[in-house]
């Protein structure tokens, strides 16, 4: 798989408005979870065997509808769209593999930066939960 390409850094004033947790709209069975911490934005995603992992967001374009992230270490994006109105529609994650999901926030507040120690895994009728340690 290809590097990143380069993080071009744009300002981002309203981070928490992206802050939550999501997970993927009938695929994929993982919690993704946006952290802030100093001031930066983090997404936590499972990788390899559920193995948490914790990547840096870098925002890289933004305007009234859209506003688009990288992530620091690997090459994975998501994209926030808004409506007019400023509510969040939607997110697309796209993986280190390239491939898309569409998520949807399951809370607007960090698993992590309340200090749960659970992450909730959907499936496709029911809802298990996965111990793991925060990853700070």
């Amino acid at each position: 798989m290809p590097l990143p390409p380069p993080a071009k850094p744009i300002r981002f004033a309203n981070q928490e408005s992206v802050i939550g947790t999501y997970t993927a709209i009938n695929e994929m069975n993982a919690v993704l979870d946006i952290s802030l911490k100093n001031n930066e934005l983090y997404l936590t995603v499972p990788k390899m065997h559920g193995v948490p992992y914790k990547f840096k967001l870098v925002p890289v374009s933004h305007d009234s509808t859209r506003t688009t992230f990288i992530t620091k270490m690997i090459n994975e994006q998501l994209v926030f769209r808004f409506s007019a109105s400023g509510e969040m529609e939607r997110v697309e994650y796209t993986d280190y593999f390239r491939n898309n999901h569409i998520l949807q926030r399951i809370s607007t507040s960090s698993s992590l930066k309340l200090g749960i120690d659970n992450l909730v895994t959907k499936t496709n009728t029911d809802i298990a939960t996965v111990m793991h340690e925060p990853c700070d």
